[in-house]
């Protein structure tokens, strides 16, 4: 064990502990005859380094300003190095590294012989000198370097460095890598540069080294443009102005070539050409396993039967590599976002850990990621409300597997199988139309029944207003007909099944010409409790869907519309409890880029009989071109998408593209 004292000299400052080993000693010395020299009493004094550069104390790097005398002076930093310390303080050697001929080391009192020693409170002083060339640029640093004897502090090194002068390019990438890009949506990437110098940087031209077929250059500055000095005008320190130029890959074959050069040309008199490397380069998708404690397999929360207390349910994600996959969020969202309130009061949602062991489950908080060979248990409780007011929603799972984001919804049932649940897909946008005078566009809407109720469906029907008609049913009033939109097949009381779907084909076909843009509406009538056979045990209600219609009498001035292709990601095949990936690839019409503010919009059209599976009707940015479901049941499927393209001179300029209809089979 250590001393007191010993302890105590470990937590005092150098110069304290100097001092009291000195007292100490002298102390000794008073109280003990010293008998000669080699005696036990003799003192012991330390050295102790300091050192200043230009009076500044401890500068780790020093900077000279640029020349901006044409060579007429010489710049010079005066370092001082003393020994502050009692015992001699002895320099070993100094250095002075550097390919910078404009930069030399100087003794004043001409160069000592080492080692050199110095005693108490002496000094030695060096220089180094920036002779500069009006002609010659060099801006290579030097490194001093001043080894010593003081076993308290390191050797000095101190950084001598040349500011540059006239403009300076300043990159903030050298190198980009474009990670896993899809053709289905060609990935953008935007490189800022500033300027570093001490005259204006001017902008001249971007462009790639050589030719290439994957990247093209997107968006470029106006020639000309100029970013002011560090400081100075519109480039202020503390928020310094950037230039940005980007890039798009549009990928083909994995095999192609996709090792290029972006070339950024400006008024930099030392780097006319600043180059950024670009590759790309795809990480193998991660496969992952769900499985839920239900009789029959499926893969869902189902709380239907419950009438009371407090529930809990788990469903299983088993990752099977070949890496993490980062779960950063769970929530249950109602199924309509007027329902979150009730959501929010009866389910809740957690992840747990199973010890292999003793069987117990520990909460894991997000973010938190599976590794490889790994699981965790996906859990929803609910809790039954006194006033039995319940709503269906889903359990939304927001993971990354090769840093791509993406969700994984599973169906959360709950209230008794009297109440059906009515929803509408697309239901969180107008169906956009369009067509010429004397033609109709169709669109499908999708009617899905997302209970284990039946649902019974009075009336559908288009109309001019928002309004409803007598007893709540719109389509009572015939003078709020829409002569614009109808229905391709008329739908009148028909039931919809327990987890069925009802597609809807609404027709657009504009009768003249006098109106370019139309706004109406497409109501749904239906029952939100039990039917008797021949009357609603609760209210009627309607269920309203905006419509957007354009018209023009020549085909060619109508808006072009972007275009939309749905595949299968790498040919991948559908099975049940693992998840499947669709690949969007959009194209933009000539006046509506898919850009930063596109979106995608899904809607499940038909699932196999018992299926639960639904798709939110959320929007998603085409920065993510896939959509990932989880097939419950065997059997084939239907996704429709659409892809929204905005103006982005004119944000409400809008168009969505024609729905495309994707078919799959799932096996088990």
């Amino acid at each position: 064990m250590m001393s007191p004292v010993v302890m105590r000299r470990t937590v005092m400052s150098r110069t304290v502990m100097r001092g009291a080993v000195l007292l100490s000693v002298l102390t000794a010395a008073a109280l003990v005859s010293v008998s000669g020299c080699g005696s036990k009493n003799e003192l012991t004094l330390f050295p102790q380094v300091d050192y200043t550069v230009e009076g500044q104390s401890n500068r780790k790097v020093w900077e000279f300003a640029p020349d901006t005398t044409g060579g007429q002076l010489t710049f010079q930093a005066k370092v001082l190095v003393l020994n502050s310390g009692e015992g001699a303080l002895v320099l070993s050697d100094i250095k002075f590294d550097t390919q910078n001929t404009f930069l030399k080391l100087v003794y004043p009192k001409g160069k000592p012989s080492f080692p050199v020693s110095l005693a108490s409170n002496e000094r030695l002083q060096v220089e180094v000198r920036f002779t500069p060339d009006p002609n010659i640029e060099n801006n290579e640093p030097a490194t001093l370097t001043i080894k010593h004897n003081d076993a308290q502090k390191s050797d000095i090194v101190i950084q001598f460095k040349i500011l540059a002068s006239g403009p300076r390019i300043n990159l903030q990438d050298k190198n980009y890598v474009f990670l896993n890009p899809s053709s289905a949506n060609p990935p953008k990437a935007c490189f800022k540069f500033g300027n570093k110098g001490s005259a204006p940087l001017i902008f001249k031209s971007a462009q790639m080294e050589s030719a290439t077929k994957v990247y093209d250059v997107i968006d470029i500055p106006n020639q000309g443009t100029s970013i002011a000095p560090l400081g100075e005008g519109n480039n202020p320190k503390d928020n310094p102005k950037t230039l940005e130029v980007c890039v798009r890959l549009t990928p083909g074959d994995k095999g192609e070539d996709y090792n290029a050069k972006l070339v950024i040309e400006t008024n930099d008199p030392a780097e006319k050409q600043a180059k950024i490397t670009l590759s790309a380069k795809w990480e193998e998708d991660n496969v992952f396993k769900v499985t839920c404690a239900t009789a029959d397999g499926s893969l869902k929360y189902d709380f239907s039967g419950v009438k009371s207390g407090i529930v809990k349910k788990c469903c299983n994600i088993y990752n099977e590599g070949p890496s993490g996959m980062l779960i950063s969020k769970i929530e249950v969202a109602a199924l309509e976002s007027s329902n979150q309130e009730v959501a929010d009061a009866i389910f809740g949602a957690k992840m747990y850990k199973t010890n292999a062991q003793t069987g117990d489950q520990s909460v894991v908080p997000t973010p938190f990621s599976i590794s490889k060979d790994k699981s965790l248990d996906f859990c929803v409780e609910y809790i039954f409300p006194n006033d039995n007011k319940t709503t269906n929603g889903e359990l939304v799972i927001h993971y990354s597997q090769a840093n791509v984001g993406a969700s994984l919804q599973l169906p959360v049932l709950a209230g008794t199988c009297d109440t059906p649940d009515l929803l509408v897909g697309p239901g969180n946008s107008p169906l956009w139309m369009q067509t010429k005078l004397g033609e109709k566009a169709i669109k499908t809407v999708t009617l899905v029944n997302q209970s284990c109720a039946p649902l019974q469906i009075l009336q559908v029907c288009t109309t001019q207003v928002a309004t409803t008609g007598s007893g709540g049913n719109p389509c009572d009033n015939a003078t709020l007909q829409s002569a614009h939109f109808g229905l391709n097949k008329e739908i009148g009381l028909t039931s919809v099944k327990a987890w069925a779907t009802l597609p809807i084909d609404v027709k657009f076909e504009p009768p003249n010409e006098k109106y370019k843009t139309i706004n109406h509406f497409l109501n749904i009538v239906y029952c939100p409790g039990a039917w008797t056979g021949d009357k609603c045990s609760d209210a009627v209600v309607a269920r309203t869907i905006n419509l957007t219609g354009m018209v023009d009498a020549d085909a060619t001035k109508l808006a072009p519309l972007p275009k939309l292709k749905l595949a299968a990601f790498n040919d991948q095949k559908a099975i049940v409890g693992q998840p499947f990936k669709i690949e969007a690839a959009a194209t933009p019409g000539d006046a509506w880029p898919i850009g930063k503010y596109g979106a995608y919009l899904w809607v499940l059209a038909e699932r196999p009989v018992g299926s639960t599976l639904w798709i939110s009707n959320d929007f998603q940015s085409t920065d993510v071109p896939f959509l990932t479901i989880n097939p419950d049941k065997k059997g084939t499927y239907v996704i429709v998408g659409q892809a929204q393209a905005v103006d982005e001179a004119n944000q409400s300029n809008l168009a969505w593209s024609e729905q495309v209809k994707f078919t799959f089979d799932v096996a088990e």
